[in-house]
């Protein structure tokens, strides 16, 4: 409802009279509209020239009398020639007021309504009843419209204050509110925790109606440093909280004003962060050192060698860098698990411990690898220290009520005298160490500089093993088996031979190994079995064709595929073919490389063990794998038949094998004796110069029968 401001707002737009209108007319106007109470008699300008109220009218045409004598006469006659006049833009109530003091009664018959002089319209009591009644309506709308919005003010108070406290009581962070006078005005449940206190007993106190005196003068000397300052003050302290134990807590102090600006309150947020820091601590202690043995790990190592370093350089120190390798650790893991390779690593850990002194620097770089930093005075320290360490080791230690034997090889470099920078340091380490493992392991050896040149020619090699790869140079070379009963030869052993365009015929026992350190045993590995293959097929008697296999090659599971693609190519059939591996195969990874020799064994081609005798575990692996053939190995028979012990070997392992159903092959046969006891043993297969030397050629093979 809009409310009237002017007098427009209530004037009633009638149209008006002119003077030649007769009374008579007057008079059924008002008789045929009985809501026209007033009328304006205007002429031709539209200037007022008085006023008809109804009433009064009326009263004079009511009567027949009255209608003669004035029915026929101009309405000018009975108008009201000086009527109450008014502005259409005047305000209303500017209106009532001056109109009610001085010409009321003029009000109650009515008004004419002008607007710049000129006839606008009419008003009556009546619209300016209504007026008033509207305003009043209005008022009282006005007033429930303020109760209400009190009311819900006050609800909507209520919420916030509800939520506010909500949220306060649920941070999980310490929220104390204290006065100027750092009495206690407000504290949440995570504060009441943190303080060890309930709200119901500390508000309206202060800190020293609270705690003891230490812990109550550190509240408020930091209470009073925010008010002096003014401004938000970050705190990290230790104290006892909870009146339990040390805690950490983060504490952010803010002056609240009231609305003359001046301090009102102190806002206090605080943090536990005792927790928090002990994580942290876990996770640097995780990220330099290892969680197995505690010592230090290859980042500490990195930031350890480099600060050493460093002081070489600066202050003319000299230092030690050993590379330390376990001996033996992986048959030890393999063997008897990885439990007892880390309750291994565990003891070789605090052994080390008990060897180095007070600044020296310990590390496990990975694996079973060590490094030991020493602060030296002479290379004799250095010295020193490996042969300590190497003694120590000597011990066998007790995992888990087994005594295992575990010793260890220590390559040394010197700063500055081998090297000034951590990467070359750590590199000549290594390659004494190297050298120590090469010459028979536990032992320790000083970096010399002609060991680069070793390294120098092993990268030689393993470029030229590539070239040989890609110009074909190397060959096949096939060494008999014979059958001792029937005295022909059955089989032939592959074995790869490199013809080197200068140097010519390269011993495998030296760039075997350094194709297996390069990766190229893969490669070179394929190129034999697929080149055996082919050459077996062309036979012209189906002799089986034996390929030895290296552990390397069962790494990337393709062996299945590469004997398969051998034997698609070549045309020979499966059960020529027989694989010889190590028990190294199994050592390596047991369930994998078992599942590769069994998907290889369904296709048809025979798996032999080679070497057999010289491992840890060999008896166990016949057990794991049914071997279609065991070689044993030439160290057994080089002494017959002269040694008991080999023969006693060779008997049991021929009985065994002839009780499991495995075929047997004794290698390295050189004299007829050998030859004869093996006859005696029941060993129905050799091999050996006696029978024959490995050969690019077997033709001459062809009628060869021993008697």
């Amino acid at each position: 409802m809009q409310k009237a401001a002017h007098v427009s707002d209530i004037t009633d737009t009638v149209d008006p009279v002119f003077p030649q209108t007769t009374n008579s007319q007057i008079y059924d106007s008002f008789r045929d509209n009985s809501d026209l109470l007033v009328l304006a008699v205007v002429d031709t300008c539209g200037r007022v020239l008085g006023l008809i109220e109804r009433h009064s009218f009326n009263l004079k045409m009511a009567s027949e009398y009255g209608r003669a004598l004035f029915g026929n006469k101009s309405v000018t006659t009975m108008m009201d020639t000086c009527p109450l006049t008014v502005e259409a833009e005047t305000p209303l109530r500017d209106f009532m007021q001056a109109t009610l003091a001085e010409r009321a009664s003029e009000l109650l018959r009515g008004f004419i309504v002008t607007r710049d002089g000129a006839y606008a319209g009419v008003g009556t009591t009546l619209s300016i009843l209504k007026a008033m009644n509207d305003d009043l309506q209005d008022s009282l709308l006005q007033q429930r419209e303020m109760v209400s919005d009190l009311i819900r003010l006050s609800a909507e108070s209520e919420r916030h204050q509800s939520f506010l406290n909500t949220i306060i009581d649920n941070i999980p962070a310490m929220v104390l509110v204290k006065d100027a006078h750092s009495r206690v005005k407000l504290i949440n449940p995570a504060g009441e925790d943190m303080l060890g206190v309930k709200r119901s007993d500390v508000v309206g106190k202060t800190s020293h109606d609270i705690f003891p005196a230490e812990q109550a003068d550190t509240f408020t000397r930091s209470d009073r440093r925010v008010l002096a300052s003014g401004e938000a003050v970050m705190i990290e302290e230790e104290a006892i909280y909870n009146g339990v134990r040390q805690r950490t807590v983060q504490l952010k102090k803010t002056v609240l004003r009231g609305p003359d600006g001046a301090p009102d309150s102190i806002l206090t947020l605080g943090i536990d962060l005792t927790e928090q820091k002990a994580a942290e601590a876990r996770i640097a202690q995780l990220a330099h050192y290892d969680p197995l043995t505690g010592l230090g790990n290859r980042t500490l190592y990195t930031h350890e060698i480099e600060q050493a370093l460093s002081r070489v350089q600066r202050h003319g120190h000299h230092l030690a860098l050993h590379c330390l390798d376990l001996d033996r650790f992986k048959t030890v893991n393999d063997s008897f698990g990885h439990l007892a390779g880390d309750a291994l690593l565990r003891q070789v850990g605090e052994r080390l411990r008990l060897c180095v002194r007070k600044g020296d620097f310990i590390a496990r770089m990975g694996g079973d690898e060590f490094a030991i930093i020493q602060n030296i005075e002479r290379p004799e320290d250095a010295r020193c220290l490996a042969e300590r360490v190497i003694e120590v080791m000597k011990s066998p230690f007790d995992i888990n009520g087994i005594r295992l034997e575990a010793g260890v090889s220590v390559g040394i470099a010197l700063a500055p005298e081998d090297a000034a920078d951590a990467n070359n340091l750590l590199s000549r380490a290594d390659l004494a160490l190297y050298r120590v493992k090469s010459e028979g392991r536990n032992g320790w050896c000083f970096y010399h500089a002609e060991m680069d040149a070793v390294v120098q020619q092993r990268l030689e090699m393993e470029h030229e093993l590539r070239t040989a790869l890609s110009e074909q140079q190397f060959q096949l070379h096939f060494q008999p088996l014979l059958n001792l009963d029937s005295g022909e030869v059955v089989s032939f052993e592959a074995l790869l031979r490199w013809h080197h365009p200068h140097r010519g015929m390269v011993s495998p026992g030296e760039f075997i190994p350094v194709a297996e350190d390069s990766g190229l045993i893969g490669p070179i590995g394929d190129w034999v079995l697929r080149e055996a293959c082919r050459q077996a097929a062309q036979w012209p008697t189906p002799w089986r064709i034996a390929v030895n296999i290296s552990p390397l090659q069962f790494r990337d599971g393709s062996l299945p595929r590469l004997v398969k693609d051998a034997l698609k190519a070549s045309g020979l059939d499966p059960r020529r073919l027989e694989l010889e591996i190590t028990e190294s195969v199994l050592l390596a990874d047991e369930k994998h490389n078992l599942k590769i020799l069994n998907t290889v064994r369904d296709m048809g081609v025979r798996i032999a063990m080679d070497d057999f005798g010289t491992g840890y575990s060999s008896l166990s692996y016949l057990r794991a794998f049914p071997f279609d053939k065991i070689k044993i190995d030439q160290s057994f028979v080089r002494d017959l038949p002269h040694d008991q012990n080999a023969l006693s070997i060779i008997r049991a392992i021929s009985d065994m094998a002839e009780a499991l159903g495995v075929h047997i092959t004794a290698e390295g046969v050189e004299t007829e004796a050998q030859m004869e006891a093996l006859k005696a043993m029941n060993c129905r297969e050799a091999q050996g110069y006696l029978i024959g030397r490995p050969a690019a050629a077997i033709e001459a093979y062809a009628a060869v029968k021993v008697a």
